[in-house]
Parts: structure tokens; sequence; C-alpha cells
């Protein structure tokens, strides 16, 4: 791939507005980029990577900006999970939001909006343990979980906060090492990691 050519993966819905307005700014960023409007396969061998539950309680119980009522949901829910747990059972069953290709590194972005917060959404969605048996979790929890898989197992990862977009309108993301941009003060889960 020649080094200056830019293809950005991106499947958003058309009212999905603010991640629609966050896809403007990359074109505005990368004006010759190749659009293409789909997920971006990730490798299949992703699917077999773990998380460890026992540690992300313990990062959890050691987190200062997530309320006692948040943290006690979410560890009372992580307690009933087996040690280790798999977010997938096939790669075709997770995406990232943006998956940007240039100067020869593919770049992943989770565009982060009101329903990644913890405990917005309680229905009910699946994770696995190791043998692929389903666990029936709240859709929160799934969210976070994967959140922390893709942090965990994606090198050059970043999650963007609508809210942070919205007020600093940067779309230098890419000229450092930060994981997260969040507006300050905020909780960030790549503190979970």
């Amino acid at each position: 791939m020649e080094e200056n050519r830019v293809i950005i993966y991106n499947n958003a819905k058309n009212n999905q507005v603010r991640e629609l307005s966050f896809l403007a700014s990359l074109i505005k960023l990368f004006p010759d980029a190749e659009i293409i409007k789909e997920s971006y396969n990730l490798p299949s061998s992703l699917a077999s990577k773990t998380l460890n539950v026992k540690k992300l309680i313990k990062t959890i119980s050691k987190n200062h900006k997530l309320s006692a009522s948040k943290k006690a949901k979410c560890i009372h829910e992580l307690t009933l999970l087996p040690e280790e747990i798999k977010v997938v059972r096939s790669i075709a069953k997770i995406s990232v939001d943006f998956v940007i290709i240039y100067q020869e590194k593919i770049h992943f972005i989770e565009f982060h909006e009101q329903q990644h917060k913890i405990d917005s959404n309680k229905t009910s969605r699946k994770v696995y343990s190791i043998n692929n048996d389903e666990i029936i979790v709240p859709r929160y929890l799934q969210r976070l979980l994967r959140d922390i898989w893709r942090i965990e197992h994606l090198n050059n990862y970043q999650i963007v906060w609508y809210d942070w977009f919205e007020l600093t309108k940067d779309k230098n993301i890419f000229n450092n090492s930060v994981r997260e941009f969040t507006l300050e003060g905020k909780f960030k889960l790549s503190d979970l990691v």
C-alpha cells in the first residue's frame, strides 16, 4: 500500500448523527481518503482472546471516578461470571466504529456516545465462557467487556467520547499516544486496563 493513501472504514447509519459528524471531521482531515461504508474485518484469531474478570473487578473497585452505585452494580454482575470470559464466539460479531489505514498502520477508533456509559442499558446480551457456553449479561456490561477487550487486544486503538469531540473538535488524535479522549475529570475505560 502506498504510504500517503488513506482508507477509512465506517458503517454508521443515517440516524447516527454524532458518529457521522466525526466521520465528516476525518474526511476534512483526510480529503483524499477512500471511504468504505462497511465494518473492517478484524483478524479471526482475535475471537479466542479472553478477559480476566477477576482483574477487571479489582481495577473497577479501585476506580475513583465511578459512582459507588455504578461500581457496586458492575462488580456484582462481574462476580457472577467465570474468571475468564470471551466477548464473542466469532470475530464477525464484534467491530470497531472507525478503522483508518494510513502511514502503513491500522488505527482503530471507537466513537463513544451516551449509551456506552456504565448502567445505561440493562437489556440482555451474551458473553461466553472459555468453552463457548453462553452467559447472559446486561447490555451495559457486554459493552464494557467489549471495550476492555478492544483496549487489551487491538494495537493503535483509541476511544473518542462524543462530548469531548463536540467540545474540542480536535482532530489531532493520531499524533499522540493518548488511548482515550474524554473530558477532564470524567471516567475513562482505559483506566480499567
